[in-house]
């Protein structure tokens, strides 16, 4: 695959940071905008079609979740607006905006 921004340590800190926070019932929201930032930039470096197969190969979580995170980011000042503390929030946030428009 093209253009792999991730680099071996910023991976294997990403997820160390994702799995050390799935621990806790919902994980701050701080870890959903550096995923969703990081795997905002992965996607943006590919070529179509290669995001979902490359999530399905390196990341222990779905390409729906991956899609999730991603959202989060680009909501960024939203979400940080509104006061949300962790990622359930957040998504709620979201998904409420999405469904009332």
């Amino acid at each position: 695959m093209s253009g792999l921004p991730l680099t071996i340590c910023k991976l294997s800190k990403l997820l160390q940071k994702f799995k050390s926070d799935c621990l806790v019932v919902s994980f701050p929201l701080k870890t959903a905008l550096s995923l969703g930032e990081m795997l905002f930039e992965q996607k943006r470096s590919m070529r179509h079609g290669e995001f979902t197969d490359w999530i399905e190969e390196n990341m222990p979580f779905t390409p729906r979740t991956a899609r999730n995170y991603m959202k989060v980011y680009k909501n960024r000042n939203l979400v940080e607006f509104s006061g949300s503390l962790n990622v359930s929030a957040a998504y709620d946030l979201l998904k409420n905006l999405y469904t009332a428009a």
